[in-house]
């Protein structure tokens, strides 16, 4: 990368919005919760919205990490430090179990799903459009 895209590059992290985390330390979990919510993908954060809109109490477990934007691998080379695949379902593996982009290949089936905060959805994540304004108002 040459000094342009360097500086370039540089402009566009000091531009980037902060976001806020969702997560929280794994010793804010609390003994007892109405509804315990596993995986955070597109149908597990709304049934967990839709339960806490309700007024219960609501813990989501995820496995993997929260990513933030500018958080996302953005190259090839980068992303292919963030694979886990397994093998035959369980039986061999490589890559850490946390890795975002998480492989399962059988002889008959293979699949790719995201591995973190947002499940399969953080592999989409590169693919999106920026949002107006007006989606993020919450009526």
């Amino acid at each position: 990368m040459g000094s342009g895209a360097s500086r370039r590059r540089r402009e566009q992290v000091q531009q980037r919005p902060i976001f806020p985390r969702l997560s929280l330390p794994h010793a804010s979990i609390k003994s007892q919760y109405d509804v315990v919510v596993v995986g955070s993908g597109y149908g597990a954060s709304i049934a967990a919205s839709r339960c806490a809109r309700a007024g219960q109490s609501v813990c989501v477990l995820e496995r993997g990490k929260e990513w933030l934007p500018g958080d996302f691998p953005e190259t090839l080379s980068d992303a292919s430090k963030h694979v886990q695949i397994k093998f035959g379902g369980k039986e061999k593996k490589f890559g850490e179990p946390s890795n975002l982009y998480e492989f399962i290949v059988t002889d008959d089936l293979t699949v790719v799903q995201g591995c973190g905060l947002g499940g399969g959805s953080l592999i989409n994540a590169n693919a999106a459009l920026d949002a107006e304004p007006e989606v993020f108002q919450d009526p």
